[in-house]
């Protein structure tokens, strides 16, 4: 409850994420399936340590969450997210503290909990009373360092805007990137652009090794049509403010699942509807060319990774995805800063290219 009122300060009134249901999330706190931390100045903190009720003071506060996502991106998948602060104490260095203190072990049950952290932080320039992430993303870039593998036009936040976020994340061990494109050496994706766009996301994360990754694109085959199976929504009070998320049905017979205009028709009801395909699979080319034909875009990557000796954690490892989005234009969607910048750096530019291309064909479908 503490978490939610500080969300709600920070965000004027407008929060809409999972963050309602207490019973059920204090439940997933102690399952250490969701873990919640706070900052502030130590009175303030000690004071409400010490059980004292909610007041205005206690307000002043920051905090940030990570949950157990699962159900959306698999096994040892958390995410950090839930952030906000309206604490005079300065982010920095408990941001670095705690992913830290991830990588280090020094909180087990996070540790052993998640083999990944990714997280989607705001990235909008401020205006017109609105906070910006530029802040944030800054801390991200140049202290945490986490891998940035894209954009995630999911979330309406304050103002009614639908902001592009990125898509990033930290990896427990960074072997597991590596081992993981040994496994899952090739890519298949059926746009040009596309292909420029994730071999510059690899080479900008993990250029000694990335040369190793090989792009096919062979004809898709025409045959059944694409049906698509929900992995996870937001409940319906806070539907239309958040995504929802599909993967190709796992019968390719065309038996079950949802097809392409099913999907289309309920698209009003969320803020985006993404598809995640494994990129791995020659087989994906041809949901690629549905979803491209019906305004989807490959927004972000989430890279292939392979473990050893965890019981958590699929054998094989987790093979290479994309995710396609389409966001619901009846919100305005809020571009990063850096959107209309150019750089001298080649797989820099490739990347805001793609973002603008991507931002282009929504604003001219709306």
């Amino acid at each position: 409850m503490t978490r939610l009122g500080i969300l709600r300060r920070v965000y004027a009134g407008e929060y809409f994420t999972d963050s309602f249901d207490i019973a059920r999330l204090a439940q997933r706190v102690k399952e250490s399936r969701e873990f919640i931390w706070f900052w502030g100045r130590s009175a303030i903190v000690e004071a409400w340590c010490n059980g004292i009720p909610d007041t205005p003071s206690s307000c002043d506060m920051g905090t940030v969450s990570v949950i157990d996502s699962s159900e959306e991106f698999g096994p040892g998948m958390g995410e950090i997210c839930r952030s906000g602060s309206m604490s005079a104490v300065h982010l920095k260095p408990y941001a670095v503290k705690r992913i830290i203190d991830f990588l280090s072990k020094k909180i087990p049950a996070l540790h052993e909990a998640f083999h990944t952290l990714l997280l989607v932080p705001r990235v909008r320039a401020a205006g017109d009373g609105i906070r910006g992430g530029k802040s944030v993303n800054t801390i991200h870039r140049k202290y945490i360092r986490s891998r940035f593998w894209g954009f995630a036009p999911w979330y309406v936040m304050q103002g009614g805007f639908l902001e592009c976020l990125e898509y990033r994340e930290v990896n427990r061990d960074r072997d597991d990137l590596l081992r993981g494109l040994l496994a899952f050496p090739t890519i298949h994706l059926l746009d040009a652009d596309d292909r420029r766009f994730v071999e510059s996301l690899f080479m900008l994360n993990l250029p000694q090794h990335a040369k190793a990754l090989g792009f096919e694109v062979p004809l898709p085959s025409v045959g059944t049509e694409a049906r698509f199976e929900l992995v996870c929504q937001a409940g319906e009070a806070i539907r239309q403010y958040n995504h929802r998320a599909f993967s190709v049905a796992s019968r390719l017979d065309g038996s079950t699942g949802f097809t392409l205009d099913q999907l289309e028709a309920s698209i009003a009801e969320t803020s985006c509807t993404v598809v995640h395909l494994d990129i791995s699979r020659p087989d994906s080319l041809e949901a690629q060319r549905a979803l491209i034909e019906r305004g989807y875009r490959l927004t972000c990557v989430r890279p292939p990774r392979a473990f050893i000796g965890e019981a958590s954690t699929p054998s094989g490892g987790m093979p290479c995805y994309g995710s396609w989005a389409k966001p619901n234009l009846r919100w305005q969607i809020a571009a990063p800063h850096y959107a209309l910048r150019d750089t001298t750096q080649e797989y820099e530019q490739e990347v805001v290219l793609h973002l603008r291309r991507m931002l282009d064909n929504w604003m001219r479908a709306s």
